[in-house]
């Protein structure tokens, strides 16, 4: 099989057309045997359909560039629903239930996760999150958010 850098530049464009963004190719033995691990990307939800899809367009168009004579197994997915939020877009993401990692602590937290309000300010976000019952509200600044993903609410 050729190698990933090889798979990435095949897959790129026609993924792009397609309204994806190619995350990651990996080559790696898994049961004893060799699988070629894709993970996709795109601004709204990719749906198990859209896994389905993308895997058969992935491993059409790899046979008809012929990546190589050895058997593989093909594992597409997404990076999940708790995928990251480049903090720089969490501006975009009002009304998003998100989990977020602090650069410095707020009010002894040194994590947060709840309900994006507003973005009143050029770098500063509202969060609506649950403290011991009742819900809160933190101010944050964007330069105090270490990293952010969304999160599934129970």
């Amino acid at each position: 099989m050729v190698e990933e850098k090889i798979i990435q530049d095949i897959l790129e464009e026609p993924l792009k057309e397609k309204g994806f963004s190619l995350v990651l190719v990996k080559k790696h033995i898994q049961d004893g045997a060799l699988t070629l691990e894709i993970i996709l990307d795109r601004e709204e939800a990719i749906s198990l359909d859209d896994i389905i899809e993308m895997s058969n367009f992935i491993g059409e168009l790899l046979d008809k560039k012929n990546i190589g004579d050895e058997a593989y197994t093909l594992d597409v997915s997404s990076l999940g629903v708790e995928k990251p939020i480049p903090i720089e877009k969490l501006k975009e993401k009002v009304g998003s239930y998100v989990h977020l990692t602090l650069n410095k602590s707020y009010k002894g937290f040194d994590e947060l996760e709840g309900t994006l309000l507003e973005s009143p300010k050029e770098k500063e976000i509202v969060l609506s999150f649950n403290q011991k019952g009742q819900i809160k509200k933190a101010s944050l600044n964007l330069n105090d958010i270490q990293k952010a993903r969304y999160a599934v609410k129970f």
